[in-house]
């Protein structure tokens, strides 16, 4: 036999020698029972080690001192997974000692040590009362309680209140229970998942946890969800129909025009491919209906009906996005380009060439947002009156002008007394013209760095420079 102070110095010596990445226990096959029996020994070495496998060598009368768990349980010793774990290596009778587990509970909070103990303890009326005290603040205590406990109707009715999962805990009986599941389901949809076959397919509940989170929808009953008259009820209360949703809707349905309109209306954009397959792209009379209420059905539309103007009018009507995906030809006609950017001037990007380099489509877009002129033809940004039209709603749309505009002195001068920074855009002729670096000179710190090397040195000009700074 190897004396207990040895096998303890090996054992550090070995670990130390791993800076802590390996414990060897192979001494303590050496010790006597006596020795692995001794509480005080044997704490040591987890607080040394913080090894659960420790453990494994435990003998009598340790392995039924409740003092000995009771500190392992509460010293901070998580790290070897000591807590969680210690009382599997605990006596029968330390198991079936029910103060020690209430205890455990109560001072403690420490419900999940009911994992170990003998059913007896679970059964225990003071400690199924100690553990309820714990649902405000520990959302899962119910989990481990009895299920004598579990069937207790004001017991789980509070316990779902708190966490609606626990509903996973209750008694079938209650499970059948309409006003627990609802309780259930108002702290979360996903408790839906719980409840009896019957309450699974009762439509105000499907209904309450599909509103409340859509993920609750794959929790509803078959029977519900078999009834055309339930999915259309579920698409009209659900905020959002996404891909997760749709896909749970029975292939029956997903054919059925009247439902595909109201997924449509409220899709969202990771629809678009999936709904394609159930859709038949040149039904207009279908689109004619669909795009009143959602512009951007357009997109599932064949390119007959993306071509049909008066189609295509009605979505810009609802949305001015339907223009997206409009057919080639009609992104060019001039009057579905204007009215696409005066209802939002970035539109003017969409638009065919031709209405690019329309005068009209683009005046209208630069009277609403300047810097649309980055989307206009190469003609349009060097005519020189659109070009001032754009300059005077936004003065930084300069940078956005031909080279020849940029370098046109009253353009230029005229952005910049609306916002002087206007000048960075200014064309490189410029940055050689004493009369701009006159008039930037007095408002902008560090200008001078972008005019020319002459202009740097310009007593004019440095006297602006400084004067305005007070140098």
């Amino acid at each position: 036999m190897m004396h207990r102070n040895q096998a303890f110095r090996i054992m550090l010596d070995r670990f130390e020698e791993t800076q802590g990445n390996y414990l060897d226990t192979s001494p303590l096959t050496k010790l006597s029972v006596n020795d692995l029996g001794d509480s005080a020994f044997m704490l040591k070495l987890l607080r040394e080690f913080l090894d659960i496998e420790i453990l494994d060598f435990l003998e009598e009368p340790a392995k039924s001192d409740v003092n000995f768990f009771e500190t392992c349980i509460q010293e901070d010793t998580h790290g070897g997974g000591i807590r969680e774990n210690c009382l599997k290596y605990a006596s029968n009778a330390v198991k079936k000692d029910k103060l020690f587990f209430l205890k455990l509970i109560e001072e403690f909070s420490y419900y999940q040590s009911l994992t170990f103990a003998d059913e007896t303890v679970k059964f225990d009326s003071k400690i199924a009362e100690a553990v309820f005290e714990l649902l405000p603040d520990d959302l899962n205590a119910v989990e481990y309680c009895s299920p004598s406990v579990r069937a207790g109707y004001t017991f789980i009715k509070n316990a779902v209140s708190f966490n609606g999962l626990n509903l996973e805990f209750a008694s079938d009986e209650l499970k059948l229970d309409k006003t627990i599941v609802k309780q259930a389901i108002s702290n979360n949809a996903e408790a839906l998942e719980y409840a009896s076959e019957i309450l699974r397919n009762d439509q105000e509940l499907a209904l309450l946890a599909a509103k409340s989170n859509y993920k609750a929808a794959k929790f509803i009953g078959q029977s519900l969800m078999s009834s055309g008259k339930f999915i259309s009820s579920l698409i009209e209360e659900v905020e959002i129909i996404n891909y997760d949703l749709f896909d749970l809707i029975p292939e029956k349905f997903k054919s059925d025009k009247q439902i595909l309109k109201r997924v449509i209306h409220k899709h969202d954009n990771t629809l678009a491919i999936e709904l394609k397959d159930f859709i038949n792209e040149n039904d207009r009379e279908f689109f004619l209906e669909t795009v009143r209420e959602n512009g951007k059905a357009l997109r599932f539309a064949g390119e007959k009906l993306r071509d049909d103007k008066a189609l295509v009018f009605i979505a810009m009507q609802n949305t001015v996005e339907a223009f997206r995906y409009v057919s080639e030809r009609l992104s060019n006609d001039p009057e579905l380009a204007t009215m696409a950017v005066e209802a939002w001037p970035a539109m003017l990007r969409r638009v065919g060439k031709h209405a690019q380099d329309d005068n009209q489509v683009v005046l209208a877009a630069v009277l609403r947002q300047g810097t649309a002129l980055d989307w206009a033809s190469d003609r349009l940004r060097d005519d020189k009156e659109l070009v001032a039209v754009a300059l005077s709603q936004d003065p930084f749309a300069l940078r956005y002008a031909s080279e020849r505009l940029r370098n046109d002195r009253a353009l230029v001068f005229a952005a910049c007394e609306k916002n002087i920074h206007a000048y960075l855009y200014a064309g490189a002729t410029l940055f050689s013209d004493k009369e701009f670096a006159m008039l930037v000179a007095p408002h902008v710190y560090n200008c001078l760095d972008h005019f020319s090397q002459e202009l740097e040195n310009d007593q004019d000009v440095l006297a602006v420079y400084i004067n305005e700074r007070d140098l």
